[in-house]
């Protein structure tokens, strides 16, 4: 998709940027906004997924057509209601499905998700574009996903679906994006055309991450701008739509979002609860530990090499969090279906702590359903359990390879009852066995949690 109906879809964002300041109670219909006529003329006959010729100056000549102020730190945004949020902990379980996943018939596809044992579905990703618009030129190329994900409800009324866009790598142009209130107009009402055209629920942000405060600072306005006009397609079509996050799981690149700022209009973030060890560190350790050693809030083992800042474990991450401004039925806990194929220099010593070796080319990111079909049972590993990272792991072939399996995720389930948070979530479906082992331990603890009425799950 061109640049031109992008265009002339998010229009109406600069021509909302009114007079009221941010936060602010109250949606006024943007027809009466001033600019709003020449924006809605341009609307006219456009849909979120028609080609059209793709011109720079096209964009150029609409904002002068418009008169209305333009600043986007202007427009009204109303907090999420608290009726919105989970309701009790452990109400959600979400997980992010790959668009990838078509390109690879071994992969789980669309119509072979049980959605009996979902509450949301993320469907990842749309990327930021140079024009600032998810799904520039290649909504094409997921057409197909996208209407069979909708089907998908037909299982389960209550399945929510949200775009996620970003992601790392996919998330390049939030920065300049953010850096200009023209920018976050396009971007935030080709957004709300998207959920009105596909018959989505709602926009998950996955930039990784913002670094500096003018960063910071344009993408609290972003949100701002994104909760207007979700509303405002509330408005029209009487339903809410979602706003979320995807969470830093450390310190350092978590201060890159004013979480007390932009808190008030988020559904929930989703902490990504993962890539707290990895290869890129200098001994080998767990991709998602519940506790770090000796229970620091900070550490790795051994000062191996994990950056300085770094929270290590998911119990002192989920902490943080809830000493930044949001409520704990705002939070997700996002838990790995991948782990790490380590490659170490020795091959005694098993276990955590063994020098990871640097030279190594090997692939080290490894699905859960490869580890179990590949790994777990093969002679040539040994299997254990750390106590303190509550997680499992294989030593064997001058290899560390850490993972997820059911009696971990059940395991780490528990802070959700513990905190009292909204609900568990996981990266990705795909990753998953067939017959969603790892689904269906989490689906299962959630339901124990949500008959427990919130109490630790053991």
């Amino acid at each position: 998709m061109g640049r031109g109906v992008i265009g002339k879809t998010v229009l109406l964002a600069a021509a909302i940027s009114c007079t009221a300041s941010c936060g602010k109670a109250g949606n006024e219909d943007p027809a009466l906004l001033p600019g709003a006529e020449n924006a809605a003329a341009l609307r006219q006959g456009t849909a979120f997924g028609e080609k059209a010729a793709d011109s720079v100056r096209e964009w150029e000549v609409a904002m002068e057509s418009i008169t209305g102020p333009q600043n986007v730190t202007s427009v009204q945004a109303t907090p999420v209601a608290e009726e919105y949020f989970a309701k009790q902990a452990g109400e959600y379980v979400i997980a992010y499905y790959p668009s990838w996943a078509q390109y690879d018939s071994s992969k789980l596809q669309v119509d072979g998700i049980d959605a009996s044992m979902l509450t949301h579905i993320h469907y990842a990703f749309a990327e930021t574009t140079e024009n600032y618009v998810p799904f520039a030129d290649d909504i094409a190329a997921h057409e197909d996903n996208l209407r069979a994900l909708v089907r998908l409800r037909q299982q389960n009324p209550g399945l929510k679906l949200v775009l996620s866009v970003g992601g790392a790598g996919g998330d390049r142009y939030f920065a300049p994006m953010c850096a200009q209130d023209e920018g976050i107009a396009v971007f935030a009402g080709g957004c709300a055309d998207f959920l009105e055209e596909y018959d989505f629920d709602g926009i998950d942000l996955d930039w990784e991450f913002p670094q500096t405060e003018q960063e910071t600072a344009g993408f609290t306005r972003l949100i701002y701008c994104l909760r207007y006009h979700l509303d405002a397609l509330g408005e029209r079509t009487g339903k809410h739509y979602s706003l979320s996050l995807a969470g830093a799981a450390d310190v350092g690149t978590l201060r890159g979002i004013d979480y007390a700022a932009v808190g008030p209009y988020l559904d929930y973030v989703f902490i990504m609860g993962y890539n707290l060890y990895g290869p890129w560190n200098e001994t080998a350790g767990f991709n998602a530990p519940l506790y770090a050693p000796g229970e620091q809030e900070i550490g790795d083992y051994g000062n191996s090499g994990a950056a300085p800042g770094r929270v290590y474990s998911l119990n002192a991450i989920v902490k943080t969090y809830l000493g930044g401004g949001l409520a704990a039925n705002q939070l997700v806990l996002g838990l790995p279906f991948y782990g790490y194929v380590m490659p170490v220099v020795e091959a005694g010593n098993v276990g955590p702590g063994k020098a990871i070796d640097k030279s190594s080319t090997e692939e080290t990111y490894v699905d859960c359903r490869t580890v179990f079909e590949k790994y777990l049972g093969n002679p040539a590993y040994t299997a254990g359990w750390d106590e303190t990272a509550q997680s499992p792991y294989l030593d064997g072939e001058g290899k560390f390879i850490s993972y997820e399996d059911e009696r971990s995720i059940r395991v780490k389930c528990g802070l959700i009852g513990r905190y009292g948070l909204a609900g568990a979530g996981l990266w990705e479906l795909s990753q998953d066995t067939e017959d969603f082992r790892l689904l269906g331990v989490v689906w299962e603890t959630m339901e124990k949690l949500r008959r427990q009425e919130g109490n630790a799950v053991d």
